[in-house]
């Protein structure tokens, strides 16, 4: 059964059943031109985002490395302490951490000048402040003061 089931491609007919397995040469050159243009496109708009990068404040850029290394280690410590005990003095003050630099970076994002560049310097810093508040949201909720709800299991209903 296998050798008919193969036996059109293992014959001499071979051009005529592969041509009917492949799509028109026609769509493979429209789908080359879309991909081609689409490429540009990117590779544009990738050079546009190391421009503004590269034309960036350096006390800027090196403030808001800064703010994601202490960002980084805080939120490292503040799930690692947080299984562990809930009240922790420990977890507490890595709590505060958290906050002083939430401030810190919002002030950052408050000083920043009403321009093209500011407006782009402020949205470099939200995954920071993003990040941050899902943790201050977490630690409300496993704390219960105050704040979001989460989900409830069936056995607390």
């Amino acid at each position: 059964k296998m050798q008919r089931a193969a036996a059109p491609y293992l014959s001499g007919d071979n051009h005529s059943v592969i041509q009917e397995a492949l799509p028109p040469s026609k769509l493979g050159r429209e789908l080359l031109l879309v991909l081609t243009k689409r490429m540009a496109a990117d590779s544009r708009t990738e050079a546009d985002r190391n421009e503004i990068v590269n034309r960036l404040d350096g006390e800027f850029k090196e403030k808001l490395h800064t703010y994601f290394r202490r960002t980084s280690e805080l939120l490292r410590h503040f799930y690692g302490l947080r299984k562990l005990s809930k009240s922790s003095k420990k977890l507490i003050r890595i709590v505060e951490g958290l906050e002083a630099v939430y401030r810190e970076v919002e002030a950052v994002r408050k000083a920043l000048p009403q321009n093209e560049e500011g407006e782009v310097m402020r949205k470099m810093c939200l995954p920071i402040m993003e990040q941050l508040d899902w943790a201050f949201k977490q630690h409300r909720d496993v704390s219960g003061s105050g704040g979001g709800g989460g989900f409830v299991t069936v056995e607390d209903l």
